[in-house]
């Protein structure tokens, strides 16, 4: 009886953790998408931090892409960020067939306090 349980208090908290437990964590939402960052996969480099983040929508777009998938980076001591690489997939989540991509980096931009990108430079420039 015990283990039975613990088997449905362990599928509980599988379910209501949701993305977090693949790693992904939901951080903004607006009309028809959803904003999630990785946060196990924060990479480190002086105080540079560069991460995935995707933004899932609730129907496919006109290109037929369910989300889209980018690496960005944060640059700690100058408040700003910039995106390196950009995927639509198929699939939520960033998953699937990659029907675009662009691997051009853009150009710095501040990162507004106030802004989705001010709280995610947060996540990212916080002290290890």
């Amino acid at each position: 009886m015990k283990i039975h349980i613990r088997l449905m208090a362990l599928l509980v908290c599988l379910a209501v953790s949701g993305p977090a437990i693949s790693g992904w964590v939901q951080y903004a939402t607006g009309e028809g998408f959803t904003w999630f960052y990785e946060e196990p996969f924060l990479r480190r480099e002086g105080q540079l931090r560069s991460f995935w983040i995707v933004k899932s929508l609730a129907a496919p777009d006109d290109k037929g892409a369910s989300s889209y998938r980018y690496l960005v980076q944060f640059d700690c001591a100058k408040s700003r960020y910039r995106y390196l690489s950009e995927r639509a997939t198929k699939d939520p989540m960033g998953e699937g067939k990659i029907l675009s991509f662009d691997d051009t980096f853009t150009a710095w931009t501040e990162a507004s306090p106030s802004g989705l990108m001010g709280h995610l430079k947060t996540h990212a420039c916080r002290p290890t």
